[in-house]
């Protein structure tokens, strides 16, 4: 028999992705200067903003930026602001590519 992977198994839900928009300002980023990086959260069935978030490890939201040259690695923590979206205010030491990893819970 197939397994309904829509269905929790052994009383653990089914894992689902939740869509994260970002966005940041200015566009592109200028080294040195400060950026606003915004983190909107939307449900995976109708798109809608997910207005509440349970605490992991006592946040509700991490960040973690990592450069290509693993020469800059931040983990912080962006703010839930009244519109609904995380933001978060950073300045990028130099120009190039970097990875953004984000953990949250809903």
């Amino acid at each position: 028999m197939q397994p309904l992977w829509d269905e929790a198994v052994n009383g653990i839900p089914t894992p689902v992705e939740y869509h994260l928009d970002f966005d940041i300002t200015p566009r592109p980023p200028k080294p040195g200067a400060r950026a606003d990086l915004v983190f909107s959260v939307h449900d995976p069935w109708k798109t809608r903003p997910v207005t509440q978030f349970q605490m992991i490890h006592e946040r509700l939201f991490h960040m973690f930026v990592v450069s290509r040259d693993l020469q800059v690695f931040v983990h912080d923590h962006p703010t839930l602001e009244p519109d609904g979206n995380f933001h978060y205010g950073y300045a990028f030491p130099k120009a190039g590519l970097e990875k953004y990893f984000v953990r949250k819970s809903h």
